[in-house]
């Protein structure tokens, strides 16, 4: 088995593991994602050139990651109010709270500068 080969396969694998992990416990989400992965990668199949499968390699790996990093599954508990399931691999930012009593800024429109 080719290198280049093995390196599909092992990107097929991950892709799907990362779905798993993505849609735990979502059946339809993660029967979803598996399918159109299948259908990428058949669909790809005849592809011969060497620097085609690497740009499609890097391609798999970059939605991996995504799926991975921020992917994540809310489900409702009571009308207004979610559960988010967030995993080791989530992506995480700085948030800051919500406030009702917040104030937009607002912009003055006027005259704009003349380019030199």
């Amino acid at each position: 088995m080719s290198m280049l080969r093995r390196e599909v396969l092992h990107h097929f694998k991950s892709l799907l593991r990362a779905s798993q992990t993505a849609f735990k416990e979502d059946a339809q989400a993660l029967t979803a994602s598996r399918k159109k992965i299948n259908e990428e990668y058949k669909s790809k199949k005849h592809v011969k050139d060497q620097d085609s499968i690497i740009e499609l390699l890097k391609f798999s790996k970059d939605v991996e990651t995504e799926l991975k990093q921020n992917v994540i599954q809310a489900k409702e508990k009571s009308p207004g109010k979610f559960e988010l399931r967030i995993h080791e691999g989530t992506a995480k930012l700085i948030n800051f709270p919500f406030r009702e009593d917040a104030e937009l800024p607002t912009f003055k429109t006027g005259r704009r500068c003349k380019k030199p």
